[in-house]
């Protein structure tokens, strides 16, 4: 007869919760707008994946610099929910100056933001944001219980605020 200990259950529990919990790694692979590989997704994917924070990478091929212009039929990247760090410093060719670019100019509806954060633990890294309707950045997390960390340049443009 085969008995299974409580201890051999809670060790393949553990596992299994700890299995499902890591961190995941999202890639970007593409500067079009949706679908595989691109920012949009690679955001989607990390706010499904509660509970950890996510990393967001890029390797968009060639090397080099690259900007990703979200359409105005898709409208602005989704909210970011959970923990994540997007870094712009991966993308192959980065070397003391951002090189991937989120440019806001086709998405024209007044007010449109361009990364929303609602969520703690986040890193933005290595990006440049710019031709937004609304903010270039927008942080409006509720119950504060971890860090959001923004690297800034020395210079700050005028008209340029975080709020």
């Amino acid at each position: 007869m085969n008995k299974i200990s409580g201890v051999g259950v809670c060790i393949f529990l553990c596992m299994a919760l700890n299995i499902s919990t890591r961190a995941a790694t999202f890639t970007v692979t593409s500067s079009a707008d949706s679908g595989a590989g691109t920012l949009r997704q690679a955001i989607l994917d990390a706010n499904a994946s509660a509970g950890t924070p996510d990393t967001i990478n890029f390797n968009i091929a060639p090397a080099g610099a690259k900007t990703i212009t979200p359409a105005l039929a898709s409208g602005p990247l989704p909210t970011i929910t959970d923990a994540v760090t997007i870094d712009g410093t991966t993308q192959p060719g980065f070397v003391d100056k951002p090189i991937i670019e989120i440019a806001g100019n086709l998405v024209t509806t007044a007010g449109t933001d361009g990364l929303k954060i609602s969520a703690g633990d986040c890193v933005i890294r290595g990006l440049v944001l710019n031709r937004w309707r609304g903010d270039a950045i927008e942080i409006t997390v509720r119950e504060y219980r971890g860090r959001c960390i923004l690297g800034l340049n020395r210079r700050v443009l005028p008209g340029s605020r975080i709020t």
